[in-house]
């Protein structure tokens, strides 16, 4: 009887074992698996989680050629380009992709990465199930686009502002008034494109965006507030600035809403100067003068000569 103690050997195994059940379950939660393609035999080793993705038999052997016929048609091309990149050149093969599983016939969004192995003639690589991601960035774009679409519509100048000020979206009134397009703005702090002033002082005005991150309120534009376009064009605006808010109440950044009121702000000061030209012919006129309602004919106001000639204060 001969015999001997094989107690590291067992640990070792157990060891090994308990290794890649780790693994599996560390690819399970990441839903990332692994894949080696022996270049020499044609055959392709698969991890369970890679079997799972692809909706592959976890028993089954298959070929390179068998996998390649996974991802759709319209990747192929590219898919092929990158891996003879990377065998021959050592290039990076770093791909996103779309498969249609056999198991179930569903659209599954695939990120591959792949090194090759010229001591060995293999290429090892990993891929991971992305299709959430994709599908919740596909949802964020077509909320984007909805929102870009309402920004357009808008009659109003409109630009937000993350929560340093900078530029992140504006509309295309918020273009015409500021000169700036948003590509240009993008990025860009503010004032650089809001550039306001005081038009009866010429001095440089508050910037409303600024009130509203320390209040958290919503603030308006104090009055005779001019715009300065990036062409030097001149407007009359009136404004109010909000802040934008997450789901939690905490201020992300400014939306500013504005107008052009330059017409309306021409008119009010046309009828002022006319009222106060007015004002000094009647109080200054020689002849006693009057105003009255037609209704009932109460006497509203009086020049200095009436007062004079008829004696009353």
């Amino acid at each position: 009887l001969v015999f001997r103690d094989v107690s590291q050997d067992y640990i070792m195994r157990q060891e090994l074992i308990e290794s890649e059940q780790e693994l599996k379950t560390a690819q399970r939660i990441g839903k990332t698996g692994s894949w080696r393609f022996h270049l020499k035999t044609g055959l392709v080793s698969v991890s369970e989680e890679s079997c799972r993705i692809y909706g592959l038999d976890v028993q089954k052997t298959y070929t390179i050629d068998e996998i390649k016929t996974f991802p759709l048609p319209k990747y192929r091309p590219l898919l092929d380009i990158a891996m003879k990149n990377l065998i021959e050149n050592g290039g990076e093969y770093d791909m996103k992709f779309e498969i249609e599983r056999p198991s179930d016939h569903k659209i599954v969004f695939i990120h591959s990465l792949a090194q090759y192995d010229s001591n060995e003639n293999t290429i090892l690589g990993i891929i991971h199930d992305i299709t959430e991601q994709h599908e919740a960035q596909q949802a964020l774009n077509s909320s984007n686009e909805k929102l870009r679409i309402t920004l357009q519509s808008i009659g109003d100048a409109v630009i937000a502002t993350d929560l340093e000020g900078r530029i992140s979206q504006m509309n295309i009134i918020a273009e015409q008034l500021t000169g700036w397009t948003l590509n240009d703005a993008l990025g860009v702090e503010l004032e650089q494109v809001f550039r306001i002033i005081n038009s009866q002082t010429g001095q440089e005005a508050e910037n409303p965006a600024f009130k509203v991150l320390e209040t958290g309120s919503i603030v308006g534009l104090a009055n005779h507030t001019k715009l300065i376009s990036k062409n030097g064009t001149e407007f009359h605006i009136a404004d109010s600035g909000a802040p934008i808010k997450d789901g939690n109440g905490n201020i992300q950044g400014v939306v500013l809403v504005f107008r052009d009121v330059t017409q309306e702000y021409q008119m009010r000061q046309q009828l002022i100067e006319s009222e106060e030209r007015f004002s000094k012919l009647f109080k200054n006129s020689p002849v006693p003068k009057a105003l009255s309602f037609y209704s009932d004919a109460r006497i509203v106001d009086v020049n200095d000569a009436w007062v004079k000639y008829f004696g009353f204060e």
